[in-house]
C-alpha cells in the first residue's frame, strides 16, 4: 500500500506496542488506523497521515493507543469533521 512511504520515521516508531507482548511495525499500524477510523482509501489522506507520523514527537516505547490518540487529535477537524 504505502511501502515506499514507510522509510523515514523517527526511531521511536520502529516498534509500536499493541499490548505488553504484541507489537506492530509502522505499516501495520497505519493499516489498522485507517480500518478502525473508517477512513476512505484516499491517497491524500494516506499521505497526510504518513507526513504527520514523520513529525511524531513521542519517545519509545510508543503504545498504539497513544499514537491513535495523537493522530486523532492532529486530524480531528480535517478528517472527522464535516464542517
Amino acid at each position: 500500500m504505502l511501502s515506499e512511504s514507510f522509510r523515514t520515521y523517527p526511531p521511536s516508531l520502529d516498534r509500536i506496542f499493541i499490548s505488553a507482548s504484541e507489537t506492530s511495525d509502522i505499516q501495520g499500524f497505519v493499516e489498522q488506523y485507517f480500518e478502525t477510523r473508517n477512513l476512505r482509501d484516499s491517497t491524500q489522506i494516506q499521505q497526510s497521515v504518513v507526513a504527520a507520523l514523520r513529525r511524531y514527537p513521542g519517545e519509545a516505547p510508543v503504545r498504539m493507543y497513544e499514537l491513535n490518540a495523537w493522530l486523532d487529535k492532529t486530524f480531528r477537524r480535517h478528517f472527522f469533521c464535516r464542517c
